[in-house]
């Protein structure tokens, strides 16, 4: 079972705690295709550990992460990696008598 991917922290819309910490791998920022495999993967992971969705964003990677001469031109293609938290939403409980 996969779970919702929300961008921010007020997408899911009610009270949550993290109960994961989220990093992928250093991808190209252009590698659309790789940055929704490594996605998928953080949700069926986070599924596993029974989050209730994950909050995932893309961030810069270190300049310095891959060697440029590694690349025709000697330049390295901006890279990126993914940072995120899997989430479990709070339940409200009330132990108050009325």
């Amino acid at each position: 079972m996969d779970v919702p991917v929300y961008k921010t922290k007020t997408e899911p819309g009610r009270v949550w705690g993290a109960i994961g910490i989220i990093r992928s791998r250093h991808i190209q920022a252009s590698d659309r295709r790789e940055i929704k495999r490594q996605i998928k993967k953080a949700r069926k992971l986070a599924a596993s550990h029974g989050a209730d969705a994950i909050i995932i964003a893309e961030a810069p990677a270190a300049e310095r992460s891959i060697p440029a001469q590694m690349f025709a031109g000697g330049s390295s293609p901006p890279m990126i990696y993914l940072t995120g938290v899997a989430i479990h939403y709070v339940v409200e409980t009330s132990t108050g008598i009325k």
